[in-house]
């Protein structure tokens, strides 16, 4: 009973925490970008909701639906359009940061992070936030992450049922999630005796998301007509030639958190391991460099789920051998 009350104690606490850190990254966020940019903002997602926008955006709707449904009530009292979306809009990045958060927490722990570190880590991406955060349409991203978070759990304790509404939600979210089972077969193929459970669990994977954006489709209907043409997605690496800053952003949010991840590379498990090695370079860094800006490295926070473990076992490690040292003396 004393340990289930000192758990429900810690969560209550890590709970708080995080819905503080939530608040103050939807505050600056509110400061920075989405007060600044609210009618544009505003214009993208009531295109979103009328499958008028751009076909890239049109099918990434899921954010711009839960805004809505947050507006909605709150545009009873408040006639002002503008107002009651931008309240709706701090509304749901605060839910949106705070379960990203708690996401990425429970998936820490199942890679074997302590309490501690797992909070540690949270903590330290909360911190390079402010300068990973390029614009005011972020919460896909974040939103994006947490479903990451939350299969890879499932995927790590080989809970693959568990994972079909995460699965099915995140389809209507980012196009990302298509690469889920290339995640879960590349980090088990490799450890797991059993391949065809590997291979049939892929395709039960696959189909749910397939499944989920066949509905989307279907939901949002079909549209020709788009800004956002393959001739601009084609441009995309020349402008991050031209513009070699987004090199020192990269450095600054991924540096420290590579450098301290290699030496517990080999002994990580298998899943961190052979995506490290081989998906998150060839999806997040050459194809992101070909199709997007580097410089939007919000977009790309599936790194930090992954490095950050990694990088959490190294730094316990120095400090439990920095706290033997010292007895010692």
């Amino acid at each position: 009973m004393k340990l289930i009350f000192n758990v429900s104690k810690e969560q209550k606490a890590v709970s708080i925490l995080f819905l503080f850190f939530a608040l103050s990254i939807t505050f600056f966020m509110t400061r920075s970008q989405y007060m600044p940019n609210i009618n544009e903002k505003y214009h993208r997602h009531y295109a979103v909701i009328h499958h008028n926008a751009d076909n890239l955006y049109n099918y990434r709707i899921l954010p711009s639906l839960a805004t809505e449904l947050l507006r909605q009530p709150l545009s009873i009292f408040i006639h002002n359009t503008t107002q009651s979306f931008l309240i709706a809009t701090i509304v749901w990045s605060i839910l949106v940061y705070f379960c990203t958060q708690w996401a990425m927490f429970c998936f820490f722990r199942q890679t074997g992070l302590d309490y501690i570190s797992a909070f540690v880590g949270v903590m330290l991406w909360v911190i390079i936030l402010p300068q990973s955060l390029t614009g005011w349409d972020e919460s896909g991203d974040i939103l994006n992450l947490c479903f990451f978070a939350l299969v890879s759990k499932n995927f790590l304790e080989g809970n693959i049922v568990r994972s079909i509404v995460p699965l099915f939600l995140s389809a209507w979210n980012k196009e990302q999630t298509l690469l889920l089972p290339v995640f879960y077969f590349i980090g088990t193929v490799f450890a797991e005796k059993n391949t065809k459970k590997v291979f049939l669990n892929t395709l039960y994977i696959a189909f749910v998301i397939v499944s989920s954006t066949v509905l989307l489709h279907i939901f949002v209907g079909s549209h020709s007509s788009s800004t956002l043409s393959s001739s601009y997605l084609g441009t995309d690496y020349l402008y991050n030639i031209q513009h070699p800053e987004w090199i020192l952003t990269w450095l600054l949010s991924l540096g420290v958190f590579v450098f301290f991840a290699i030496p517990s590379l080999e002994q990580s498990l298998p899943f961190l391991r052979y995506n490290l090695m081989f998906t998150l370079p060839v999806f997040y860094v050459m194809i992101f460099f070909v199709r997007a800006r580097m410089r939007e490295i919000d977009k790309a926070f599936i790194l930090h789920l992954f490095l950050i473990p990694l990088a959490m076992q190294t730094l316990s490690q120095i400090y439990l051998a920095f706290l033997t040292k010292k007895t010692k003396h």
